[in-house]
């Protein structure tokens, strides 16, 4: 299992690497690129390095390939819930919403596990996390039918659970009310999970106690992450400007940055937490990098190729998945690396243990070395 940082979110899934405990070494050459031929023509949501290969997930389906960009194997889930990789398996929920997993072979090595809170198709999961021993979840109910006297509908709810592999009921576990406003994050590290709902619900899952506070910038929040302390990042726009506030796990504030350019904050990656604390944040038109409050640098590439997606490196370096290619930025800022491919970039880029850098398009995976 990677040594992550923060946790972004790709279907509710924080195994969408955004700080990994890697160097890039690629120059900027693409050595090759495979044509993906995803099942049912599926756009990939994700791609992840498993066991020195890489798995392309789609919205039902998971491709591995080879380091060399041969086609190993495929296999199919319930469609769009998360994958995730722990312990040698690639983990996910079955159709008929069991846990199941697969080696590195692509035989079934978890078949039938039972999901606490997973009842059918109006229930989707939100986080997966598989530990050794248990696995953690968050399974989301978005409408809820009415209560057993059909007098009044039940809100939206999440059903947190902490889950020993086999038990038919969570270890831990508890329903909370309220509509998601940001998707769940789980720290192992310091075995936080928090929750995004309408007020903010961190939870200490070794002792069960629960911290609640509001939700910054309310409606205008865009994205949250959190590093290995469990201090949480929020993105959000406040009278015109927008706003990255730090706040610990019961609500106080660390530090905020605020800026009044025209551009906004680009929706698609929440803020990436890199070495020493410093966090990387996308505009619609540009690449921030601030540690704490203050500003380090700043990278302009413009709307016609905005910055996307993010994957921060040990050595504090940022990768970065542009509208048409991949740009490697060293700690100062300076560009190492730029690449353009065939098609538009649809999630974030990956490092292998080698350094390799691997990227997706809707049609095709690369590799840059």
């Amino acid at each position: 299992m990677s040594d992550q940082s923060t946790y972004p979110i790709s279907h509710g899934s924080p195994r969408r690497d955004s700080a990994i405990s890697v160097e890039c070494r690629a120059k900027g050459m693409v050595a090759w690129s495979t044509a993906l031929k995803m099942p049912a023509a599926e756009t990939p949501s994700d791609i992840l390095v498993y066991e020195g290969d890489v798995a392309v997930v789609g919205p039902r389906s998971t491709v591995l390939f080879g380091a060399a960009g041969k086609r190993l194997w495929e296999g199919s889930r319930r469609g769009g819930s998360p994958v995730a990789v722990g312990n040698g398996l690639l983990y996910y929920e079955s159709p008929e919403h069991y846990l199941e997993a697969l080696n590195h072979a692509g035989e079934v090595a978890l078949r039938r596990v039972p999901f606490p809170g997973l009842g059918d198709d109006e229930f989707t999961v939100s986080l997966l996390w598989p530990r050794e021993k248990d696995f953690v979840s968050v399974v989301t109910q978005p409408d809820p039918k009415y209560d057993s006297e059909g007098s009044e509908p039940l809100r939206p709810r999440e059903l947190a659970r902490r889950t020993v592999y086999g038990q038919r009921t969570g270890e831990w576990g508890k329903n909370y009310e309220g509509r998601e406003v940001l998707p769940p994050l789980f720290v192992p590290q310091t075995e936080q999970l928090a929750l995004g709902l309408e007020e903010v619900i961190s939870i200490d899952l070794k002792t069960a106690h629960e911290t609640r506070f509001p939700m910054p910038f309310g409606d205008d929040v865009v994205s949250w992450s959190a590093d290995t302390t469990g201090l949480l990042c929020f993105m959000g726009h406040e009278g015109g400007h927008k706003v990255l506030l730090a706040l610990t796990s019961d609500g106080a504030e660390q530090w905020r940055w605020s800026d009044g350019a025209g551009d906004r904050w680009g929706a698609e990656q929440s803020p990436i937490r890199a070495r020493g604390g410093r966090v990387y944040a996308f505009t619609t038109d540009r690449i921030l990098a601030l540690d704490g409050p203050k500003l380090a640098w700043q990278a302009g590439i413009g709307p016609v190729d905005p910055p996307r997606f993010g994957t921060a490196l040990s050595d504090g370096s940022l990768l970065v998945a542009t509208r048409r290619g991949v740009r490697c930025f060293d700690p100062a800022g300076k560009q190492q690396f730029a690449v353009t491919l065939a098609g538009e970039v649809v999630a974030a880029p990956v490092v292998d243990a080698t350094g390799n850098v691997y990227a997706v398009t809707a049609t095709e995976l690369v590799q840059i070395r």
